[in-house]
């Protein structure tokens, strides 16, 4: 959840954004609109597309392809906040991403630490909180018996309050532990993904 002080962060980074988002044009990520997706029967409410729901600018991306290895299934990249799909371990597609508010390397109930590890990804649902929920297998039965803890992990779109901000749901960590992309068209086509590809996984590093 946002924290007050957080959201009255995210409000003037919504007005950064508009400025920032008319001189960005060219460089938000050349991606189709992602306001119109659906998921299964369920339409996803159209937001306006400002500010973009990409732009990359400065950020760092990775050198080597991170779908290397891992045939088809989807990787996180924590350091670069990113989600690689992967598919026959050719990157398809990549989506800007917040984490856990406290980082990686969740073990307990409530740290707000995104897990490492890979991890089978559950069922694409509805979430009236999020959007749409992609539960993510943690902990592995292995973590589980090493005294693990921890539920409801999974990718996820943006608070519903938040949702129409686009990549300023990206600029910080604020998840409980979960990972989440910018709106809900990105998750929507992340569930599509998913659900097109049951025994896929998800690394996350």
């Amino acid at each position: 959840m946002f924290s007050k002080s957080r959201s009255s962060m995210t409000f003037a980074l919504l007005a950064v954004g508009f400025v920032t988002s008319i001189a960005s044009t060219a460089t938000a990520a050349s991606f189709p609109g992602s306001y119109s997706t659906s998921f299964g029967a369920t339409n996803v409410q159209r937001c306006p597309a400002l500010p973009p729901d990409q732009i990359r600018i400065i950020k760092p991306m990775p050198t080597t392809n991170p779908c290397l290895g891992r045939g088809t299934s989807l990787v996180a990249l924590s350091k670069f906040h990113l989600l690689y799909v992967c598919e026959n371990e050719v990157a398809v597609d990549n989506y800007d991403i917040a984490i856990g508010s406290q980082g990686t390397g969740k073990t307990v109930e409530g740290d707000r630490k995104t897990p490492i590890g890979v991890y089978s990804l559950g069922t694409p649902r509805k979430s009236d909180l999020f959007g749409f929920f992609i539960p993510i297998g943690y902990p592995t039965r292995a973590q589980a018996a090493r005294g693990f803890t921890g539920e409801a992990v999974g990718i996820h779109g943006p608070v519903r309050d938040f949702r129409c901000v686009g990549f300023l749901n990206v600029v910080f960590d604020w998840t409980a532990g979960c990972v989440a992309v910018a709106d809900d068209g990105y998750v929507a086509r992340i569930a599509k993904w998913v659900k097109a590809h049951p025994k896929a996984t998800i690394t996350i590093l």
